[in-house]
């Protein structure tokens, strides 16, 4: 019987080692899965950080602001007035200086500076776009009126201030003939035309920061 009690006593000793080993390997896999609380990846709400740890955000990239259309187009016109009104500021001192009879040669010289410059206007105003711009076929049908017509006031004065080079200058003040009436005429009309091109372009110009004008600035 004392061998038997010994053999009973050594085999209860062999499972409690064996119990106590099976729960501490219990505890360990629960610490490495987060304890009581089991694994947070699993457990957090959808859209934390947790939850979206590695996936690339797709609503932070910068995006490229789309082109202002309107505002280059306006852009491209002002350039166009500014060489108008540069073309008219030749005009006005080509023509005092013919008419005074001090400085007809220079006079001249200015006056078909003017023309070329207009034409220049009217061949790039041809391919200029203004789908964008408010009322913008009938914009650049105005101006291309306003041009052509002070145009040919340009090619009139040049052509006075030619015949009045031509026959040795003037004395005093320089005649008026029909090309100077008829430039005078053509002038006229491009008034007009300007006036109602800048009905259209100064509210425009003011929405898009370029400068308003008076018809004297084109």
């Amino acid at each position: 019987m004392g061998a038997v009690a010994v053999v009973v006593a050594a085999a209860l000793v062999v499972g409690a080692v064996l119990v106590v080993r099976n729960l501490g390997r219990h505890d360990a896999r629960a610490e490495t899965t987060g304890g009581a609380g089991g694994d947070l990846a699993t457990t957090l709400p959808p859209g934390t950080a947790a939850d979206t740890a590695g996936v690339p955000d797709q609503g932070t990239s910068a995006t490229t602001p789309p082109p202002d259309l309107s505002h280059d187009q306006a852009s491209q016109l002002n350039a166009l007035l500014d060489e108008s009104s540069n073309a008219r500021d030749e005009v006005v001192s080509g023509v005092a200086a013919v008419a005074s009879c001090g400085r007809v040669a220079d006079g001249a010289q200015a006056l078909a500076t003017a023309v070329s410059d207009r034409q220049d206007v009217l061949q790039r105003l041809a391919s200029l776009d203004a789908s964008s711009l408010p009322n913008g076929a009938e914009l650049v049908s105005l101006f291309g009126v306003a041009v052509q017509k002070s145009l040919e006031a340009d090619q009139h004065f040049a052509a006075w201030a030619a015949s009045i080079q031509g026959s040795g200058g003037c004395q005093g003040t320089a005649p008026h003939d029909s090309d100077y009436q008829a430039a005078a005429q053509a002038s006229g009309a491009a008034t007009g035309a300007k006036q109602e091109f800048l009905a259209l372009w100064n509210p425009i110009a003011t929405s898009e920061g370029l400068p308003t004008r008076e018809e004297k600035n084109i």
